[in-house]
């Protein structure tokens, strides 16, 4: 039993030691086929190491911003534009114009 507890620790300090953590893919690569490319032709150049496999997480903070954000949009959008013709909206005429909203 100790021997497999050492064995995790040491197989856990080795792949720590052989992982890569790269932030700021560009959006066209996102399945990471791109940078996969890159990284194995300069460890061909090299002539040492594969990659063994590859993990692309999204950057969910910013997808959560820009949700906020349409949510925002849609419901000020629901508050100006109504289907009834005598409802009289009191919003600013600032609130009104798209390209500020949007900026």
């Amino acid at each position: 039993m100790y021997y497999s507890e050492m064995s995790k620790k040491r197989d856990h300090e080795w792949l720590k030691a052989r992982t890569m953590h790269i932030k700021g893919i560009p959006e066209e690569d996102r399945a990471g086929n791109g940078l996969k490319t890159l990284l194995e032709t300069f460890l061909k150049q090299n002539g040492s190491g594969s990659i063994l496999a590859m993990q692309i997480v999204p950057p969910f903070h910013k997808i959560f911003n820009i949700e906020v954000q349409m949510r925002d949009l849609r419901d000020l959008n629901m508050l100006i534009i109504t289907s009834d013709g005598n409802t009289n909206c009191f919003v600013p005429s600032k609130y009104k114009d798209y390209n500020y909203i949007e900026s």
